[in-house]
């Protein structure tokens, strides 16, 4: 049976979680955004931390929403793991497709200025180049950036949010598809 609202320790969870992105974004980013020393460090870090304010609102908004949909009623856990998908997936798909490009279609840096390394698709750029230092400057790093990690986000997103049905849906683990239709 699904709870009819939240209880108040959840709810006490969320105002702080509201309270703490609030004065992240206000107070943290217009100082961090443009120091030197912040701007120097590893791009994955710079993404993250940038990105921390928006990450808590969206395990506020989104997770929220996302879970009383599709469990019918709300856990702290299920929340934040609902609202993080969303953001990475958003992140990873949407963001990454919204102008100006980091990289250009030769793999070659496309824009420079504070601001770039905490990009998505540069944090992704200098991932694939970490991994494989040859596709630096080449058109296979645009694809992989612009391309696969899209792809990958979304099936992320399908595997973590459906628990476990999108695998059943796919018939990966020996489960058919005529067998998912009595598992609700």
């Amino acid at each position: 049976m699904a709870k009819a609202a939240l209880d108040a320790t959840e709810i006490k969870v969320l105002v702080i979680l509201t309270a703490v992105a609030i004065l992240w974004v206000a107070l943290v980013i217009p100082f961090i955004s443009s120091n030197p020393e912040f701007l120097s460090l590893n791009p994955i870090f710079q993404y993250f931390v940038l990105n921390l304010g928006i990450i808590l609102l969206s395990v506020i908004t989104i997770g929220t929403v996302l879970t009383v949909a599709l469990e019918h009623e709300y856990s702290i856990k299920a929340g934040f793991i609902n609202g993080v998908t969303a953001f990475l997936s958003f992140s990873f798909v949407i963001d990454m497709w919204e102008s100006p490009y980091a990289y250009d279609v030769s793999g070659h840096q496309a824009i420079t200025g504070a601001g770039v390394t905490s990009s998505v698709d540069y944090m992704w750029g200098y991932i694939w180049t970490s991994i494989f230092p040859g596709v630096r400057d080449t058109t296979i790093l645009f694809v992989l950036v612009y391309a696969v990690v899209p792809i990958l986000a979304v099936l992320f997103a399908a595997l973590v949010l459906s628990k476990g049905r999108f695998l059943k849906w796919l018939n990966i683990g020996g489960v058919s598809a005529e067998g998912m239709k009595n598992d609700k």
